[in-house]
């Protein structure tokens, strides 16, 4: 099972990683992983943006959507992120085996939108 701490430490890492550096934390396009509209609305304009296959009644996922809420507006304070998109979404294949998570970032016209993947079938706790 994983604990608070370090699920929290991973989103903090990755969302730090991609919205800094705009670059990619972890990237392999994959169309398999389309992200379908449900909206959470988060501090500053931001968004989370949740995959239709995103159970939520899950404890992982609910620990992962809760790490998120709790942890933008401590990034917040260190990073501007007003009105960022955080694109959640299930995949085995946009994430770092050894963790089960992944993450990247994309800049356009629109915004910044970070892309934030876990596997919960992943043997070493998503």
């Amino acid at each position: 099972m994983i604990n608070k701490t370090r699920v929290l430490t991973q989103i903090i890492l990755i969302i730090i990683t991609v919205a800094c550096f705009n670059n990619v934390a972890f990237s392999q396009y994959n169309n398999e992983d389309t992200i379908q509209l449900n909206i959470i609305e988060l501090e500053q304009g931001c968004k989370l943006v949740l995959d239709a296959n995103i159970n939520l009644t899950d404890s992982l996922s609910i620990k992962i959507i809760k790490g998120i809420r709790d942890i933008i507006p401590r990034v917040q304070s260190l990073v501007p992120l007003d009105s960022i998109a955080i694109e959640l979404a299930i995949s085995n294949s946009n994430v770092l085996p050894l963790f089960g998570l992944g993450g990247r970032t994309n800049m356009d016209d629109f915004g910044i939108t970070i892309e934030y993947y876990f596997d919960p079938e992943n043997p070493t706790g998503g």
